[in-house]
């Protein structure tokens, strides 16, 4: 069966069905989602196929205007995106820079301190007002005391991001998820080597190879903080975060076993499909090689980035931790 690769960019109302390029990008490691889109300088506004006018492209998407990217075969699109610009780059081709929901929480800024507070209640004052609500339950982290000091929402949830180890995502458009393991909806994507992976950047390591070292830290209710050393002396270096372990030598024990979470005979790199089968983050993947069988494993998808231009669409996906054999 032919497949023909369609994309509509809806800006502001307004619909595009040909552009220059188009970039997705997701990540655990990233509070929000991003998209870059190429337009042409000028475009021609039509009605019911009648030509009204020429636009300058730039001038018509000011900062906040909505987004939402759709993308497909033979004219079965599904949504890829959806968020607001974030800055106009008016060069040739335009780049409209657009993030998630987390747009309008950045746009919120908060003052505000606390004697005694749990991460639930400082979350919600966060989300107050955007239109953004929080997926329940979460983390129980409590701090004493806790300020926000004069910072727009979006910086505030990177602190506590960045502070605890959290996982944090839009879902859904409009909803906020925390949480200590990635947010998933429990589907799984198989990905077959030479069969519906176009190619692939995967380098096989044995787990005896791996060399790892972190630095574990276990933040206090009073926001004091724990720090101990742990893994290998030459290892690549990583954090760990942990909330009210409350000695160094508990906090050793704990960050040796979390540590060796990472330390497995598994795949490590990238690969690249086309749009389907429809891949996101925090999903398992299930990669499966004909030829080397002995290689197949399930694994977390940690960052995807989704692409269309001239040549169509494609997903590069890059998987992080290994869940089973």
């Amino acid at each position: 069966m032919l497949l023909v690769m369609n994309i509509e960019v809806e800006i502001a109302g307004l619909k595009f069905k040909r552009v220059a390029g188009v970039t997705i990008e997701r990540s655990t490691k990233q509070l929000e989602d991003r998209a870059t889109i190429l337009i042409p300088r000028t475009a021609r506004l039509t009605r019911q196929g009648r030509y009204l006018t020429e636009v300058e492209t730039a001038k018509e998407f000011p900062t906040g205007s909505t987004v939402v990217i759709r993308m497909g075969y033979n004219g079965q699109l599904q949504e890829e995106f959806r968020g607001y610009v974030k800055r106009v780059d008016p060069g040739t081709p335009v780049m409209i820079e657009c993030e998630d929901a987390v747009y309008l929480i950045r746009k919120k800024r908060i003052n505000k301190s606390w004697r005694s507070v749990n991460l639930r209640t400082v979350l919600l004052e966060i989300l107050k007002d955007t239109g953004i609500k929080l997926i329940e339950p979460v983390p129980v982290i409590d701090f004493k005391p806790f300020y926000i000091n004069n910072t727009n929402g979006a910086a505030a949830l990177q602190k506590l991001k960045d502070t605890y180890g959290l996982v944090m995502r839009i879902v859904d458009g409009n909803k906020l998820y925390v949480g200590f393991t990635e947010h998933s909806d429990e589907t799984k994507t198989t990905l077959k080597i030479t069969e519906n992976v176009i190619s692939d950047n995967l380098e096989w390591v044995d787990e005896r190879d791996v060399q790892l070292k972190a630095k574990a830290v276990s933040v206090l209710p009073n926001n004091t903080k724990i720090e101990v050393e742990v893994g290998d002396n030459d290892g690549d270096q990583r954090t760990l975060h942990f909330y009210n372990i409350r000695t160094k030598a508990e906090l050793k024990e704990v960050a040796k076993r979390e540590l060796q979470k990472y330390k497995y005979n598994g795949l490590r790199g990238d690969l690249t499909t086309f749009l389907i089968p429809t891949t996101s983050v925090g999903q398992t993947i299930l990669i499966r090689d004909p030829i080397y069988p002995e290689r197949d494993g399930d694994y977390l998808s940690e960052k995807v980035v989704t692409t269309f231009d001239d040549r169509g669409g494609r997903r590069k996906i890059y998987p992080g931790l290994k869940v089973s054999a």
